[in-house]
This record gives structure tokens, sequence and C-alpha cells, in this order.
């Protein structure tokens, strides 16, 4: 029995160990396929991630591009149509689209840096669809938020470099932004009274690094002015500068530290931000067409130059004029035309441009009284330019001895540029644009009860008071002054004794700085600055205080003083009123600038006539769709 019982234990013995043998063989195939499995599924993972970021970054690239095609608000279908299939390394894309979700409407900008203005916005959903090398796919949505702010919200605009540095108190109401850096000094005070914003740095000091003082004040929210205490905010890291912002100016000093957008004007790749202002061209883009003044004006003007030049009095009848009008409207006769522009050359001499102007004298009093109420006759934007007009680099005008203060046989750059007069009062919203330098002699828009939407574009503007007088100027004397070898007339600055105002945007060029303090440039021809120890002690372009450009001494408040309302905006350089040397004590003394921005551009329906958007594309929202 017992022999039985043993042998009996030693087959189940047999028998439960093959049992444990045949699980663990089970087990370890369910391990193994588990293994596998779970390989399989994070490698799966894996290719879908790679996908969906491959997706999502040419996602990312269509917004690249909708970030230049913003324009007007919207972005038209044909430049939806214009987009290009992205390209991403290792994957296909096999789709993409853009659709445009709802019209444009009209936001007040609630976060970000540009929080409080208002922007003419769409919204888009793009659409892409990548795929790997072995079939893999996924498809992201990005949803994107383009927005188009009209450029005279903003106190100033500048494209390039701001650069402020006054000689008088300078008190500046409204937003300040500059697509470049911002550099600001004063010694006697510059008072910014509401949120400045840069992509860029901003500095306190000279461009050309010379010290310029450091009484220069930023509100804070509370409206208390804070001065700036930083010598070099620059180089403060991006946490120290938003914490030195936000603790003094409660934040509204907003630079690249913030990430600030550079904001577009509303031009393609590659088109020069100057071609706002340049004339009609056959060559022009429909986007370009969308864009420039010219293109926009229901008043499109030619002066044939030689012509005008030839008989200035005849200038209406000579066939130096030639008019367009668009929708039906009518051009005035030569009687209403003689009465509305009168012509002259050589009228007077310019002594910061160093040469004669040959003028379009505007009178705008008669202009408003022709075109009354008379549907056909009014205009909201014109435009004028000079053709045929010499390039001054390579030609110039001879008077011989006798003429005009010459002594000798005298040369000079031609120069022809428009002014407006008799203009406190005009009778609807209107703009008018040129290529040329600008002048405005006396008041502008002035009264407040008539005060229309208005706005001046053009190569550079000039402001000249009430009591200007042609006259005193006809010739180039009286100083003659020898620098560096070059010869320059200028004229004493006569007292202007005169409070002037001028209700406007303005857009237009500025001066140049050419070289800044940690990239020494080279000089402008004929520039020659003051030297020590055989280097540049420096040179300024001008800055802020000098974009309305003067030719007058104006003495100290309450006897005159130069207040404007409205928007400053300079999109480059000016072109044609280029003169790089600025001899400020010679021709003009600085009046006290009373500057703000006009807050009926706040309202939209109180914009002038063709204003420009500046724009940008954000996105809102991400969806990963795996397939």
């Amino acid at each position: 029995m017992r022999l039985n019982l043993l042998s009996d234990r030693k087959g189940f013995a047999l028998e439960a160990t093959l049992f444990v043998l045949l699980l663990l063989a089970v087990l370890c195939a369910f391990a193994v396929t588990g293994v596998t499995t779970a390989t399989r599924t994070a490698n799966y993972d894996y290719r879908n991630s790679r996908t969906a970021y491959a997706a999502e970054g040419a996602a990312d690239d269509i917004m690249q591009q909708l970030s230049g095609m913003v324009d007007d608000g919207f972005i038209s279908q044909s430049e939806l149509d214009s987009l290009s299939r992205p390209t991403v390394p290792g994957f296909t894309i096999a789709n993409m689209s853009v659709r445009a979700v709802g019209g444009a409407t009209q936001e007040t900008v609630n976060d970000g840096p540009f929080a409080g203005l208002y922007a003419l916005v769409r919204n888009y959903d793009i659409t892409t669809r990548a795929v790997d090398s072995i079939g893999n796919a996924s498809q992201a949505v990005v949803s994107v938020k383009s927005a188009a702010i009209p450029i005279f919200q903003f106190g100033v605009f500048y494209e390039k470099d701001l650069e402020v540095n006054n000689g008088q108190r300078l008190d500046m109401q409204g937003w300040v932004h500059s697509n470049g850096n911002i550099y600001s000094g004063s010694t006697v005070g510059t008072y910014y009274h509401n949120i400045i914003t840069t992509p860029n740095r901003f500095f306190h000091r000279r461009k050309d690094g010379n010290a310029s003082g450091f009484q220069v004040y930023i509100d804070n929210a509370s409206g208390s002015a804070m001065q700036v205490n930083q010598s070099n905010p620059e180089n403060l890291t991006a946490a120290a500068f938003r914490s030195w912002s936000e603790s003094r100016f409660s934040g509204r000093l907003k630079t690249n530290a913030y990430g600030v957008d550079s904001l577009r004007l509303p031009l393609p790749d590659g088109v020069p931000p100057e071609e706002l202002i340049q004339p009609q061209e056959a060559t022009d883009t429909q986007d370009e067409r969308d864009a420039k003044f010219a293109w926009k004006a229901d008043w499109y003007m030619t002066i044939n130059y030689p012509t005008f030049r030839a008989n200035p009095a005849a200038l209406c009848t000579s066939g130096a004029i030639s008019i367009t009008r668009t929708g039906g409207r009518v051009s005035p006769s030569a009687a209403d035309c003689a009465l509305i522009f009168q012509g002259d050359t050589a009228k007077w001499w310019e002594s910061r441009e160093q040469t004669f102007v040959d003028q379009l004298d505007i009178d705008y009093q008669r202009l408003f009284a022709w075109m009354g109420t008379n549907i056909t006759r009014r205009s909201s934007i014109m435009y004028i330019t000079f053709v045929n007009v010499p390039d001054s680099a390579t030609a110039n005008l001879t008077y011989n001895a006798g003429v005009r203060g010459c002594t000798v046989q005298c040369f000079f750059k031609p120069y022809p540029i428009i002014r407006i007069k008799n203009a406190r009062t005009l009778g609807s919203p209107f703009t008018l644009a040129t290529k040329h330098p600008f002048y405005i002699w006396g008041d502008y828009n002035s009264i407040g009860a008539l005060w229309q939407p208005s706005a001046i574009v053009g190569d550079a503007f000039t402001w000249l008071a009430s009591n200007w007088d042609d006259a005193t100027r006809a010739n180039r004397g009286p100083n003659q002054q020898n620098v560096g070898g070059r010869i320059r007339w200028t004229h004493a600055a006569v007292n202007t004794n005169t409070i002037d105002s001028i209700y406007a945007a303005i857009l237009a060029g500025h001066s140049r700085t050419p070289f800044d303090y940690v990239t020494p440039g080279v000089l402008p021809a004929g520039c020659n600055p003051t030297y020590t120890g055989g280097s540049a002690s420096y040179y300024y372009g001008g800055g802020l205080e000098n974009f309305p450009r003067f030719l007058q001494s104006w003495p100290v408040p309450p006897t005159s003083q130069a207040f404007y309302r409205g928007s400053l905006v300079s999109i480059a350089y000016s072109q044609q009123a280029s003169s790089d040397c600025s001899w400020a004590g010679a021709y003009y003394g600085a009046p006290r600038r009373d500057w703000a921005f006009d807050t009926r551009f706040q309202d939209p329906a109180n914009l002038p006539p063709g204003t420009p958007v500046v724009g940008s594309v954000v996105q809102t929202a991400f969806r990963p769709v795996y397939e």
C-alpha cells in the first residue's frame, strides 16, 4: 500500500510540475505579447505625436504667411488662394485649408500689450494634415484672429527708431509706439502721459550716444508723472525690466520684455513703407493699390514740372495740370482752378534744405467753397504729384548772378512743395496726400464746432506760423557761413509772436540720425559735425520734436505756442526733404510744443479718409485630431 501510495504521489508531482511549466509558458507568452503590444502602442503614440507636431508646425507656417496679409481688417480670398503649402522634413502635408469664420467685426483689444485700442477683427480656422513615411497621419486645426488697428489711433507711431530730445518742454498725450527702438532723454522735461510700446528696446539717452539728461517722465496708472530712473534700461533682463516698469509706471512702458509685436503696415513683403505715399504706377499689385493713397484718391492731380516752372502764373491754363476724378465727379474750370491753386518758382529760400522752393499753394477756403455740397464736386482724398522732376542728385537748377541774392552763378536742387493756406475750417472730412514735402501755413481745422476728420500725408511736414512772410525769405541771405569747406546761407530767425493750432493726423517722413552709439556708421554726404580728437562727437537727426519742422523763432509762451492735436505718424526717412545737417540755431527757435492725441480719433466714425491700418495675426486655439 505504501509503495502504491508513493508511486501515486510521484505521478502527481510530475503532473504538477508539467502543469506549472505550462502555466509559466502561458504567462511568458502573455508577457511577451503584452510587451510587444505596449511597444507597438508606444511606437504608435510616438509616431502620432510626431505627425501631430508636424501638422501643428505646418499650421504655424500658414499663420506666418497670414501675418503678412493683414490689410483693412481682413484677408482677401485672393490672398488665401495664394497661400503656399508648407514643407516639413520627413512628412507630407497632404491637406491644408484656411476658412474664414464669420465676418469682420470691430472689437476692443482686451489683453496683451495693445489692450485698450480697437481693431477690425476676423477669425480663421487653419486645417493641416501631416503624413509620415509609413502612413501615420494626424490633423490639426488652429484658430487664429487677424487684427487690423487703424494707425491714427496712436498719438505717435514710428516705423523706424523713435528719438526724442526736446529743447523746450514736450508734453505728449496719446499712445506712443515705435516698430524700432525708442531713444528718449531731455534736460528740460519730456512727459509721456499714456502708454509706450516697442517690440525692441527703450534707451534713456540719445541714439548717437551723447548724454541727454534724465528729465523724462511717464505717467503711471493713477496719472502721476514718474521719472525714468534707470540710466541703461536696455540692459535689464526681461524679468527685471517688467518688474521695474510695473512698480514704477504701472506697466505702461512695454518693450520686447513684454513680447510686444511689431505692427505691420498694409504692404506686401519686400515693399518699402514709403510706397504708401508714392504715385500710381502701372506695375502696382492689387495689394499695393489697396494700400496706396494715390489709388484711394477720388481726385488725382499731376503737375508737369518743366511746364509749371516755365510759367507758374498760368498754372491752370498752360496745360501743366492734369486732373482725374473717379465716380462721376467733375474738375474745376480754369477760372475756378486759378482761385484754388496758385504756383510760384524760387519763391523763397528754404534754409533747412539749402534751396529755393517751387511751390503749389492750395487755398482750402476756396477749395471747399467750390466743392460746397455738390456731390459731383466733393472730394474725400486728393492726391497731387509733380512729374518730370529732375533727379536732385544728378541735376540742379541754375540761377545767374543778381538773381535771388546770387553774387555768382548758383546751383540748387529742384524742390517742388505743396503748401496749404487759409485752412481754419474744412467743409467735409478730407485727406490730402503727396509724395512731396508739404507746408501748413497758419491754423488748420481749428474751429472746434466745425472740426472735420482730416489728414495730411507726404514726404515731410513743415509748420509755418500765421505771420510767415515769403518776402523776408526771398533771397538766401543775410548770413553766409563756411563750415568744413561748405558754404551755407541762412536766415536769422524771425519771431512769430503767435499761437497757432493744427488739428489733423500727420503722416510723413522724418530726418535720420545716421549712426548710433554701438555701431558707428558713415555720415551722410555734405554733413560736417563737430569733431573732437579726430572723431565725430555727435550727430542728431532732430527727433520727434522736429518731426513738425520749423523755420522761424517762436518766443516762449504765452506770446507764442505751437498747439497740435492729432496723430503723428512717421513711416520712413524723408526722401526729398533730405538735408541731414540741421542748423536749428541758424533758422529757427523752438516753440513750446503743446501736442496731444486727438481723442476724437478713438471713434472709428471720426477717422480721416483713407486711414491706413497696421495688423497682426495671433493664435487663439489649437485642436489636434488623431487618425
